[in-house]
């Protein structure tokens, strides 16, 4: 349903609420794109606001790929948590994940 680079707003349940996801595989597989928080993991990847212009950019103008989680979604559970397309990230930020 969904291809590597799409970024999908959807209900997660991992999350318990409505959150926005990287796909990163053509098998339904999604990590998390996140606000920046106090505690930063070894996992994370900040990213500039700049490379998700279809997305409202946050006050510290990056964006947290959280590369921890990988969850995998069935087109059927994507079309449960009303899954919607809101931009594609580049194929180089892509290589660098």
């Amino acid at each position: 349903m969904f291809a590597p680079g799409d970024v999908i707003g959807f209900w997660s349940e991992e999350a318990g609420k409505r959150k926005f996801h990287l796909c990163i595989s053509l098998d339904g597989h999604f990590i998390f794109l996140s606000s920046p928080k106090n505690k930063v993991y070894p996992t994370d990847l900040p990213v500039s606001c700049s490379e998700f212009p279809f997305l409202k950019p946050t006050q510290s103008g990056l964006t947290i790929i959280s590369c921890v989680a990988v969850m995998k979604k069935s087109d059927a559970e994507l079309r449960r948590c009303d899954a919607k397309l809101k931009g594609r990230v580049s194929r180089e930020l892509m290589r660098r994940i």
